[in-house]
């Protein structure tokens, strides 16, 4: 989405701006992107959308020729077509992460209450095959059983791996349940390491979105290409950005790519 704000920066905004106005962004914006005057006279409209989406990352390299030229009353189309734009594309970035979020809900309806059929079984991730319920002999009977199996979301324990002994779930408490994930296909593509939390790029065929981390999820170890299958995540806007928060019950699994196995998590 980061390249959707560029596009808005140099088509809908440098590009259609005369010389002269264009002159003056440049001088405005020399300290900020450190311009020298040769700098200034031989940079074309390209070279300061590049400097500009570097310095001011996302929709914030709109956003700053907005505030520069919307003092100039010569720009005013421009400037209001520019915040147009950057609506169109915030709508998207916000229809995007609802159609990830129901992604994740359907899996989590798939993990925690499956519809008790005859014949279906769930499948975990290692392989093995549950039996899901039995066959219901009356229609009463089987809404009873409905009933007594469906728990609460935070109530109910997390999976526990096949080896574990109760004594030893006892001794150490569980994991917090982790419900929910992103779709299989989603793959981690960098990450920005800052001092208390980390940002997580992930992208699947909607697109990418960002995923902060931070605690026991700040810096771990994941290369480009592995896909993260995240738990209990929530969905918020941060600097008008969404984004994938982790929580107190959050939790994540890494996949690795070369390997095509889950690899356990290594938290620095």
């Amino acid at each position: 989405m980061a390249n959707e704000y560029k596009k808005i920066l140099l088509l809908k905004g440098l590009e259609l701006m005369d010389e002269y106005h264009f002159i003056i962004i440049k001088s405005l914006l020399a300290y900020d992107l450190g311009l020298t005057t040769k700098m200034q006279e031989e940079y074309n409209r390209i070279k300061i959308s590049d400097l500009m989406e570097k310095k001011f990352q996302g929709v914030a390299c709109v956003d700053k020729l907005i505030e520069l030229a919307k003092d100039m009353p010569p720009l005013k189309n421009l400037v209001n077509n520019l915040r147009k734009e950057r609506s169109k594309v915030a709508r998207k970035m916000k229809a995007q992460g609802v159609v990830l979020m129901k992604k994740i809900n359907q899996e989590e309806v798939g993990l925690v209450a499956p519809a008790p059929t005859a014949r279906n079984t769930l499948t975990s991730e290692v392989g093995e095959r549950i039996p899901v319920a039995q066959k219901r002999k009356t229609l009463n009977k089987g809404k009873t059983e409905a009933k007594r199996i469906k728990v609460p979301q935070e109530q109910s324990e997390p999976p526990r791996p096949s080896g574990a002994s109760t004594s030893a779930a006892t001794d150490h408490p569980p994991l917090p349940h982790t419900s929910s994930s992103t779709p299989s296909n989603t793959s981690f593509a960098q990450k920005s390491i800052h001092k208390k939390n980390t940002i997580y790029e992930i992208k699947d065929n909607t697109g990418s979105m960002d995923v902060v981390g931070n605690g026991k999820w700040h810096n771990i170890k994941c290369e480009k290409g592995d896909k993260l299958r995240l738990f209990c995540f929530q969905l918020r806007t941060v600097n008008r950005k969404l984004k994938l928060v982790c929580g107190s019950h959050s939790f994540i699994k890494v996949i690795k790519a070369k390997k095509n196995k889950e690899g356990s998590m290594n938290v620095n």
